[in-house]
């Protein structure tokens, strides 16, 4: 009985073993977040899992629906509300609000909401529903999350530039190659025969590149020294953070180079977005700098590019902003139709300047 109850435990410790390796094994956060919750999957049995991240750019008191099991629904114990751009929010309810509170498991009969901690922020929560809760149970849960805390804490450094905090330019090659093969991906098994969609196929919106460079910024530096510099460095990206949505990625390229990822946008409100962190920014006072300015090429995803074509374009554009009397926004397509800059040629597949 003794040894059929320790083969018992050693395929227990395996199966948590193999778990946590399929976590760790992970190096990107959506995939880091699907682990998590396949190994809770294969020890918890529940009615519904879902994942909610904080955010400061939803509804008041809200979380952002990251991922939810057994479907993608939010789940009916929580009170949805719809995003300004069709995103799902789930306002919070006392036992949510306890969570956050005392970063602490909080349980209210068959339901308990997990913190989920990185550098002592609580920045998501799970909420498992529909479970028998026991403090072992309790424990293993607790467990998984400490290690995805931990994982997602070391993946969120080696993701980030280490000034100003924002996505670093690697980052941004990963990111964006997998997009561009998930976009590919659904608007081939959507509709193969127009190979030259760009647009989002649910929302008919598309995505953007914006590259920003401030003016002059060789002689901020010059002037008041680096110190001051990376002060310009860091105020500008604060308000990159109050101007641009949650869902927009934001990215620091090197120096005093930036990059925004617009996602599900429409041409229109696109170039409104970046126009108004340009306005906002022309009239932001910086301690002892005083006023600076940013140029911004902007130009459309094409899904059948290559990355490294689609900066090129938006580059051109910036560059023709930045020729053109700076502080300004301009579009490449719009550029190329108005016969001012030279469009880029495409021959075998192969992209040409």
């Amino acid at each position: 009985m003794d040894n059929q109850a320790n083969i018992s435990d050693n395929d227990e410790n395996d199966s948590i073993l193999t778990s946590v390796i399929n976590i760790t094994g992970e190096r990107n956060k959506r995939a880091l977040m699907q682990a998590l919750m396949q190994s809770l999957t294969d020890f918890v049995e529940f009615q519904n899992l879902t994942f909610l991240k904080a955010s400061n750019h939803g509804p008041d008191n809200s979380l952002e629906m990251m991922f939810s099991l057994p479907t993608q629904n939010t789940p009916p114990h929580l009170n949805q509300e719809t995003g300004e751009y069709g995103d799902n929010w789930v306002l919070q309810d006392q036992l949510i609000s306890q969570c956050i509170k005392l970063k602490s498991p909080t349980t209210q009969q068959s339901r308990t909401v997990f913190p989920i901690v990185v550098e002592h922020q609580v920045c998501a929560v799970l909420d498992i529903n529909g479970f028998t809760h026991t403090l072992e149970l309790e424990n293993l849960i607790s467990g998984f999350i400490h290690v995805y805390s931990n994982f997602l804490g070391v993946l969120q450094d080696s993701e980030r530039d280490p000034l100003t905090g924002l996505l670093n330019r690697k980052t941004f090659d990963a990111r964006f190659a997998e997009y561009l093969l998930t976009a590919a991906s659904e608007v081939h098994n959507i509709d193969q025969s127009n190979e030259n969609n760009k647009r989002h196929p649910q929302t008919g919106q598309s995505h953007w590149i914006a590259l920003l460079d401030i003016d002059h910024f060789k002689n901020i530096n010059d002037t008041y020294g680096h110190i001051y510099g990376d002060e310009v460095l860091l105020l500008f990206t604060d308000l990159m953070r109050k101007v641009f949505r949650n869902s927009d990625l934001l990215f620091r390229f090197g120096g005093e180079e930036f990059v925004v990822f617009v996602v599900d946008a429409k041409r229109q409100d696109a170039l409104n977005a970046v126009n108004r962190f340009r306005k906002e920014l022309e009239a932001f006072e910086f301690p002892q700098v005083g006023k600076a300015t940013v140029s911004i090429g902007v130009t459309e995803i094409d899904i059948h590019s290559h990355p490294s074509s689609l900066l090129e374009e938006a580059d051109k554009a910036l560059y023709y902003a930045k020729d053109n009397g700076r502080n300004q926004v301009c579009e490449y397509h719009e550029l190329v139709a108005e016969g001012k800059i030279k469009p880029r040629i495409i021959r075998n597949d192969i992209d040409l300047f």
